[in-house]
């Protein structure tokens, strides 16, 4: 066992019970990670905004009971994008105060012409420079034109699974958002059992790519890092 080549995670797995998010804490803290971002999923669609408050109060104070001594956790709001949820006037009142940034989970297909015209309301009228959260999905069920476009648009950043990023099939697509100078948050996506080879693939990874790729993939992980966390 070894320490990632990153200390920071974002959680957006909807495992988030007490004994979850214990293990989440003990198998991550061994491997160097000392940062959480926890994600809550908002669908307006499914809850209203005095509900999605008041769970994330509990998750919060749940966080402070049980984070181990030295990990610093945060908590925020993970905006299902669904159409015209952007025009809810509750959106604004429910992002973060102190930062620019808003994570956004799009449609699994996101070739309508809604998505654009949402995603740019976000973007130039709220003055939001989302955070595309779990796009492994999106990579993997749209056109290659599709994916090009939102990531030519160097409008976005994105959250991938540790899984996603350490997959061969990925690699290309990971190397062409880094020579973009495109952030990538590195996150989980699924129960925690699906993460106990990640040493294992992380030494491969390495491997893989060779030393000069992995270290520009490894500046790409800490500049987001600063960036994300210069608001926190």
């Amino acid at each position: 066992m070894s320490f990632l080549a990153f200390d920071y995670l974002i959680v957006s797995n909807p495992h988030l019970d007490p004994e979850s998010l214990k293990d989440t804490f003990s198998f991550f803290k061994e491997r160097g990670i000392r940062k959480f971002i926890f994600l809550l999923n908002f669908d307006r669609t499914l809850h209203t905004v005095s509900q999605i408050k008041d769970r994330q109060k509990k998750l919060n104070d749940l966080l402070r009971s049980i984070r181990p001594h030295g990990i610093l956790v945060n908590s925020f709001f993970n905006f299902v994008l669904s159409d015209g949820i952007v025009y809810d006037r509750s959106i604004a009142s429910l992002s973060a105060k102190t930062a620019p940034f808003l994570f956004v989970k799009t449609p699994v297909l996101c070739d309508e012409a809604w998505v654009d015209s949402d995603l740019n309301y976000l973007l130039y009228k709220m003055n939001c420079q989302p955070i595309l959260t779990s796009f492994e999905g999106n990579i993997l069920t749209n056109s290659q034109t599709r994916i090009n476009q939102m990531i030519h648009s160097n409008a976005y950043r994105f959250s991938l699974d540790l899984n996603y990023i350490t997959s061969p099939d990925a690699d290309s697509r990971i190397m062409e958002m880094i020579s973009r100078e495109i952030s990538v948050f590195p996150s989980i996506t699924h129960s925690l059992s699906n993460y106990v080879g990640i040493d294992q693939a992380f030494e491969q990874y390495k491997a893989r790519l060779g030393e000069h790729r992995y270290m520009l993939v490894c500046r790409n992980f800490w500049n987001a890092e600063k960036y994300l966390f210069s608001y926190l």
